[in-house]
């Protein structure tokens, strides 16, 4: 039984390994600790919502992370002084140059594209995401720290598949999880967690 139950529980966690859309890669070089970060505002292709998207992952940073994060306004004072756009689209050396004008160890940027969805009952549904990637960059040595990419999809983390699961599919079907795990607060929420884990 206990062999079965070991055995059951490898299957699962590949098959949410192989069902989730969102994967993390980071830096094998050793870096050091990171105190203080700054998030740009977030480019979203197809939305007007990108600062929102920033917004939330502020949130939720603040939640799971341990990091002194700068005030949005010095960020957009640097931008404007610089004459830098807000959107977020800017290469990873003028976010070196920003972070060591704001005296940060971390730039925090991200783009992506939304996703104009219309549901089974033919609503459309707002905020969601269907393409996204996020990347720290150190601001000392420009090397990026680690990027997180969110694919087309239905990100079926153990929670969601446990809700999905434990409904039979009848409280809340596979439309519906798709969609949750497609919003923007969603996104940044997960981004959050993975961004808190690889970052001391």
């Amino acid at each position: 039984m206990a062999i079965f139950s070991r055995t059951s529980l490898l299957l699962f966690s590949i098959l949410i390994l192989s069902c989730t859309t969102i994967s993390t890669s980071r830096t094998k070089v050793s870096v050091g600790t990171v105190h203080k970060v700054a998030i740009l505002n977030f480019d979203m292709n197809n939305a007007n919502w990108g600062a929102e998207f920033s917004d939330s992952m502020v949130h939720y940073l603040l939640d799971y992370g341990n990091w002194e994060i700068i005030e949005r306004e010095q960020i957009f004072k640097i931008l404007d002084e610089q004459k830098l756009s807000r959107s977020g689209i800017i290469d990873d050396s003028q976010s070196v140059q920003i972070g060591k004008i704001l005296g940060v160890d971390a730039i925090i940027a991200g783009r992506g594209t939304a996703l104009n969805y219309v549901n089974s009952k033919k609503e459309p549904v707002s905020y969601l995401v269907d393409t996204f990637s996020l990347k720290v960059v150190l601001v000392q040595s420009g090397a990026i720290l680690m990027q997180s990419r969110k694919k087309p999809g239905t990100d079926w983390t153990i929670p969601r598949l446990a809700k999905y699961t434990l409904g039979l599919g009848l409280i809340w079907n596979k439309e519906d999880m798709f969609i949750e795990s497609c919003k923007y607060d969603e996104v940044a929420k997960r981004m959050a967690k993975l961004v808190a884990k690889n970052i001391k």
